[in-house]
């Protein structure tokens, strides 16, 4: 009797919870709520892509390397 009840009030939250959630007017809700997960995962995937053009173009030019270098002697 109990193993009857528990499996039909499965059922029926089943169905509720398809008809609620899985419904075409409710789907922007979601994606709404989904907008900070993406907006943080795009983030979190540019920065060190960002940070680490940013540190090649911040490193030292070749050209002053070699003007400080000292000048060759020939001879």
């Amino acid at each position: 009797m109990m193993k009857q009840w528990a499996s039909q009030v499965l059922a029926v939250i089943r169905l509720e919870m398809r008809k609620t959630f899985f419904a075409r007017r409710g789907l922007w809700i979601y994606l709404l709520a989904f907008a900070p997960v993406l907006l943080f995962t795009v983030h979190s995937i540019e920065t060190p892509l960002v940070e680490a053009r940013l540190t090649r173009l911040a490193g030292p030019h070749p050209a002053a390397i070699d003007a400080a270098a000292p000048p060759l002697q020939i001879g």
